[in-house]
């Protein structure tokens, strides 16, 4: 893959895997929690197919209570009999996380995706390869529409700002009061904000009905 000058655009999961744990080695340095720190992973399926299982099970990450530790310990996810009343989609995965840090799961995503739908709507007309066209026709152009529709101003600057504010001034406060570890979602200072917030509402309502 590396050798093919048409996917240089993309990455290999190893080496995905490999950012996410040299990145939290950095991050916790000789903090408190230098070696217990995990990845709690959002649900990205190829993070937790069998390949990446398996090249996470061949990286051993070693503390001096378990030698023989791997950095698949230290991913989080679903495992044995916690997978019992799920449907086979969910097996072995974690169906979702909480991150607090990153704004693009406050609204930017759901901003650009809409914004996406939008433009590939409107320019239905023109021919593939139309300079104005938007397309998911084939990966190529399901990657560069996206591209495109940021260019075009979506997600908006005042979103962004929006987001990151937030973020600096409540949410690393919050996480610095809770010395690293899990961040409590409750009370009016809930963590999770915008689509987040929504889908997590009507999650309970659904089990409330």
């Amino acid at each position: 893959m590396r050798k093919m000058p048409s996917w240089k655009p993309h990455t290999l999961i190893a080496d995905m895997a490999h950012h996410i744990v040299n990145q939290g080695e950095r991050s916790f340095g000789n903090a408190r929690h230098k070696d217990t720190w995990s990845c709690c992973h959002g649900r990205l399926k190829i993070c937790w197919e069998g390949q990446t299982i398996d090249h996470l099970e061949s990286l051993k990450c070693p503390v001096w209570w378990n030698l023989e530790q791997m950095w698949c310990d230290r991913f989080v996810h679903l495992r044995g009999h916690c997978n019992n009343h799920l449907t086979a989609t969910w097996w072995n995965t974690l169906p979702g996380d909480s991150p607090e840090p990153m704004p693009l799961d406050c609204h930017s995503f759901a901003d650009l995706m809409e914004a996406n739908s939008c433009n590939i709507a409107f320019s239905h007309l023109p021919p593939e390869g139309h300079l104005d066209k938007f397309s998911l026709s084939t990966p190529n152009r399901m990657c560069n529409s996206p591209v495109k529709t940021i260019a075009t101003g979506a997600p908006t600057p005042a979103r962004i700002r929006e987001d990151i504010c937030r973020i600096a001034n409540t949410t690393i406060q919050r996480i610095i009061d809770a010395k690293g570890c899990c961040v409590e979602d409750a009370g009016e200072k809930a963590a999770l904000k915008g689509n987040r917030k929504d889908a997590q509402r009507d999650e309970k309502r659904k089990l409330a009905e």
